[in-house]
């Protein structure tokens, strides 16, 4: 049997739970415990709980909880902690700047609906943790906020994005460095003249089963921190890693743009990219026209078009229509393709040719001496090349 004792406008039932109606609208938790909804609370101008204690849980119970005007529905006070809120919905009919606005440590913020927030659903400190939740209908008018804001080391897992997003460039996930976000989901969002960056990480940060359909020139991810690490992710969009990182198992359709020192392994990227600096590529087909800078390792992949530029590559075991070259000092070894052409502006670029297989019959290698602006052609009975450069290369 509950035992349910008065406390002013608010009920203490079984197990210490404070039950909270509208009445009790705003409401400010000043010690640390559980706190459950019976009803909707609802605020249209400021804060409907205002969280002034470490260590409480507040249980929406299935309810909504809304706040207005440039407050939040739940707003958790400086040097306060450990706020947990779970399973209902948060915001809706009424505009806010903020759904949840929960600056401190160790926050978790699991099983919400959060709606028609104008900067950010949800902005967390440090080490939090989100989970199972659905953002609809958000818009950030400021590109320095994102709809899911998370502080550094924290954890995003299974969210969702519909509709959400800003003409004013703002992300629909924004994270500090050492961030993990998995089972990201996105569709429908906002674009514009400055269209919306689905996630805009920090560096060291870990991203895996991200998911994207119906944008329209948007960024997928960006980060402009450090290296990041995208693993499992099927993007229709951009990709753009200006200082580099690891993409692994993944599917990118649009076009990219990659740093230097980034690998590249067991994916699959159907849209044309810039590259500066080195790369490391493997096992990995990309139908497009894609260059690579120097000191670039490319291996055991279907690349369609490469150009190679710079010096120093090794461009090893791949197959394609055709393969250009830029620089010197490459090595190209045992790779199947249609045709090879390298430019340089001395008589003789200095490539290696090691084993390769030419599967054209009109042409096996062009070099183009921009120095007096013609193409050669080299062929098993003319050689361009020095014999101690083109060992063992054969046509079909």
């Amino acid at each position: 049997m509950s035992l349910f004792v008065a406390a002013g406008q608010h009920t203490l039932a079984g197990g210490g739970h404070v039950l909270l109606h509208q009445g009790d609208v705003p409401y400010t938790i000043t010690t640390a415990g559980a706190y459950t909804l019976v009803e909707n609370m609802i605020r249209t101008n400021g804060a409907a709980i205002v969280v002034e204690a470490s260590d409480v849980v507040i249980d929406l119970n299935g309810f909504r909880i809304a706040g207005g005007g440039t407050s939040g529905a739940i707003v958790q006070q400086s040097g306060q902690h450990r706020l947990t809120v779970r399973n209902g919905q948060v915001g809706g009919d009424i505009s806010a700047w903020y759904g949840i606005l929960s600056a401190g440590m160790g926050n978790r913020l699991e099983d919400l609906n959060l709606q028609s927030c104008s900067v950010s659903a949800i902005f967390s400190g440090p080490g939090a943790m989100v989970r199972r939740c659905v953002f609809r209908g958000n818009a950030p008018f400021d590109p320095e906020f994102a709809v899911l804001n998370l502080g550094p080391g924290s954890i995003a897992e299974d969210v969702r994005f519909d509709g959400s997003g800003s003409t004013a460039g703002a992300s629909l996930v924004r994270t500090g460095p050492g961030v993990i976000v998995r089972k990201m989901t996105a569709s429908s969002t906002i674009a514009g003249a400055n269209p919306t960056r689905l996630v805009l990480a920090g560096g060291g940060s870990v991203m895996s089963e991200l998911r994207t359909g119906g944008q329209s020139s948007t960024n997928t991810l960006i980060t402009a921190s450090g290296p990041v690490v995208l693993a499992d992710a099927n993007l229709n969009d951009r990709v753009f890693l200006p200082t580099g990182g690891v993409i692994v198992d993944s599917v990118l359709s649009g076009f990219n743009h990659f740093g230097p020192g980034t690998m590249i392994d067991a994916s699959f990227l159907s849209g044309s990219a810039t590259n500066t600096g080195p790369m490391l590529v493997h096992d990995t087909r990309w139908p497009a026209s894609v260059q690579f800078g120097d000191r670039s390792l490319v291996r055991r992949s279907m690349i369609r078009f490469p150009l190679v530029a710079g010096s120093g590559s090794y461009y090893l075991d791949n197959t394609g229509q055709g393969l250009s070259f830029t620089g010197a000092a490459h090595r190209i070894e045992h790779n199947d393709v249609g045709t090879f052409r390298a430019s340089n502006s001395g008589a003789e670029p200095n490539y290696l040719f090691i084993r390769n297989r030419l599967n054209r019959d009109d042409i096996f290698i062009q070099i183009l001496d921009n120095t007096n602006g013609h193409w050669g052609a080299w062929a098993p009975d003319q050689t361009l090349l020095s014999t101690d450069r083109t060992w063992s290369n054969v046509k079909k």
